[in-house]
């Protein structure tokens, strides 16, 4: 497809169409209306502001295929690798997680990645095209050469969102539909005003809830909790409100996944005989990686670092499919500090 520019002329100021490959040979422009010839001094494509006259250059392939090739693609890679170090420094320095934030900064992150990379592949494709008009035939293996790895560049783009649409969806569901895979939850506390219970899913919302609740009654001492679990994240904020109030963490029924993470901030942790808690891997929108064993690595030594829970425990719990549930004996979570009194 043949690309044109457009040019007003000094002298009579009428505006004059151009292609865009008679760019190369300024001597050659000229006004078709008064016969004068165009400076590189007048050409200024549109734009004034630098940034924007840097864009539009290289979008156009103005640049030399060298230029584009090397220095854009180095300015866009550090752009993108900055835009990314942004993006999980938020995520671990928030000390609350809001779906509909995430799901914000995750949109225009996508948007700001996807524009940034088919700009820096379509500008300097364009710089090939013209560096096939500018060059001897033996020299255009450069041409094909950067051809080749902007193809390559685009199949890893497309590699690289894969997960994109997934993570969408999840930060979707969470901030417009309550998160409908996990079960809702509901906070309460007993008649003598001493102990708080959670019961359902650890969603979005449980965290702001149980805050309000405990500041409204300071006699709460302990959390009972009966979860089959929901997001890790959730199971995080928890765990940190129940060590800043100083509470006491109970289960007689069943704490699993997530609950367990909460279930680890009590200062006193008691289970009832009978009663299980229930550990597996955590899966990150779906699907257990490298990346989220190690995150469940940190995350549970982080959280017993204090207890001298062993090695071979935490292992146990990375170790333990997402789709299954390891319950730890009684007596093992004694010696390993999960627990410190079975009732």
């Amino acid at each position: 497809m043949q690309s044109y520019f457009y040019q007003r002329c000094a002298s009579c100021k009428t505006i004059n169409l151009f292609d865009q490959t008679r760019i190369n040979d300024v001597s050659k422009l000229a006004c078709g209306k008064c016969g004068a010839y165009f400076a590189i001094s007048d050409l200024n494509y549109g734009y004034h502001q630098p940034i924007l006259r840097f864009v539009w250059l290289h979008w156009n392939g103005r640049f030399s295929l060298f230029f584009s090739y090397w220095v854009v693609s180095f300015l866009t890679n550090a752009l993108v690798t900055a835009l990314t170090i942004l993006l999980v420094g938020y995520s671990n320095l928030s000390t609350s997680f809001n779906p509909f934030i995430f799901l914000v900064l995750y949109s225009m992150f996508l948007c700001s990645v996807i524009f940034i990379s088919m700009w820096h592949i379509v500008g300097t494709w364009r710089s090939a095209d013209l560096f096939f008009i500018k060059t001897a035939s033996k020299n255009k293996l450069w041409g094909i050469a950067a051809k080749f790895f902007l193809i390559a560049s685009l199949v890893q783009l497309i590699s690289s969102m894969s997960q994109a649409p997934v993570i969408l969806s999840e930060y979707t569901k969470m901030a417009l539909f309550n998160d409908p895979s996990i079960p809702n939850y509901k906070i309460s506390v007993s008649r003598d005003r001493s102990v708080a219970f959670i019961e359902g899913g650890f969603k979005y919302g449980m965290s702001r809830e149980l805050i309000d609740l405990l500041k409204q009654t300071p006699e709460i001492k302990v959390l009972h909790l009966e979860s089959l679990g929901g997001r890790i994240s959730i199971g995080e904020e928890i765990n940190k409100i129940v060590r800043d109030f100083g509470l006491n963490t109970m289960v007689t029924s069943y704490c699993m996944s997530s609950c367990t993470v909460a279930f680890l901030g009590g200062r006193e942790r008691f289970l009832e005989a009978g009663a299980r808690l229930g550990f597996h891997a955590s899966a990150q929108f779906g699907k257990v990686s490298n990346a989220s064993r190690n995150f469940d690595y940190k995350l549970y030594r982080k959280l017993t670092v204090d207890f001298g829970t062993s090695e071979l425990f935490i292992r146990e719990i990375v170790s333990t499919p997402h789709e299954s549930m390891w319950f730890p004996e009684n007596q093992t979570l004694l010696k390993e500090h999960i627990i410190t009194s079975l009732r």
